[in-house]
Formats: C-alpha cells, structure tokens, sequence
C-alpha cells in the first residue's frame, strides 16, 4: 500500500517526539530539504573548466574547507570579483573561486601539494620568492594585479618577466598595480627588461 505525502508527514510528526532523543538518523523532511539544496546549489554553480586541486576555508571564520582552488582555469567564468590567484615561474596559475579565499590559505594548500616551498609561501610579501607571485583580479575584469600585501613601490625584474612571460601564453592579462599608471598615464616607459624580447637576459640574474 502506497503510503501519501501528507500520511508520511503525519507519521514523521508523531514518531519524532519519540524517536528523536534515541536517533540520530534524518528525518524524511531533513532527507528532502539536503537532496533540495545540493540540486538548488548545483544549478546555481556554473561549469568551471578547470582541474581542481583542492578546498581552503575563508581563512576569516575558519569554516570547513569549501573554497575550490582551480589549476589553470581556461575563463573566468564562475569566478569571483577580486579574487586571489597565485602565478607561478613556469606560468602555471592556481586561482580561488572566492574572494574568501586568503593568499596564505592558497599557499598552505599549494605547499601541501608540494607545488611550492614552506618557507616561500610563509615569506611571501617580505622576501618575494621568485617562483611564483600573489595576484588579485582587478574587480570583475580579466586583468591580474600583485597582491596588495607587496610593496607597491617595488616590483623585482624577474616578477616583470614572469607577467611578460604569463601575458604571452594565458588568456588573462597581468599588470603591475596602478601605481605605476598613475606615475605613466601615457605608459611610455616599457617594464619589460632591455633585451628580454631577443631572449638574451639571463633569467637567473
């Protein structure tokens, strides 16, 4: 015998007072509302292409794991305003779906991958590693700026050779900040290294 929506209701309501204190198993209402919101969620959450590589939490209220860091992500698309991103030597870029998402929580979860070293990740902003740079999105565009952590008077040669590199092969743009916009307008002076489009700057120096 089929039982009815409000029947199962009436039963659920009457077994709860009862059964609640000796169970812990979800009611058919708290089955429901769960398999209601994962749908409703992954209707809102748009097709990212991209591999991901792991969850940080937002590092403020340090709530469970739930931001996704995505590898070299095709589009912005399903990608939030002003989030933080970390660009590496070799152009790969490991970019947060939120804004939530802090650089050392990128970082933490790139040092557990073995992707980055523990003593970089951990002195970013003061030694500027040079395998990788801190980046935020300039609001809701495609362009790449340093972390706000750095000194906005100082940007090392290399980082400028790791943007003219990423500029070339990814489909986003990456700039200093807009210090140096403010100070050219007319961007006259050129930031890439003399002779580094001939290829004969040695990386290493």
């Amino acid at each position: 015998m089929k039982l009815s929506i409000l029947q199962i209701i009436k039963e659920e309501i009457e077994n709860f007072y009862s059964d609640w204190e000796r169970s812990n198993e979800p009611s058919f209402v708290d089955k429901y509302y769960e398999k209601y919101k994962i749908r409703k969620q992954s209707e809102k959450q748009p097709l990212i292409n991209a591999e991901i590589i792991g969850y940080v939490s937002d590092g403020i209220s340090g709530i469970s794991p739930s931001i996704a860091i995505y590898k070299n992500p095709k589009n912005l698309e399903g990608f939030g305003t002003a989030t933080r991103g970390v660009l590496l030597y070799n152009n790969d870029f490991y970019l947060a779906q939120s804004y939530q998402a802090l650089h050392w929580k990128i970082l933490e979860l790139l040092v557990k991958r073995g992707i980055v070293s523990s003593h970089d990740a951990q002195n970013y902003y003061n030694e500027y590693p040079k395998d990788f740079i801190a980046v935020e999105r300039d609001g809701h565009t495609d362009i790449f700026e340093p972390s706000s952590a750095y000194d906005k008077n100082y940007f090392p040669t290399y980082y400028e050779l790791i943007f003219y590199n990423a500029n070339k092969k990814l489909p986003f743009k990456f700039r200093k900040s807009n210090l140096s916009e403010q100070l050219d307008p007319n961007n006259l002076v050129s930031y890439i290294p003399q002779g580094y489009e001939h290829n004969i700057l040695d990386e290493k120096s």
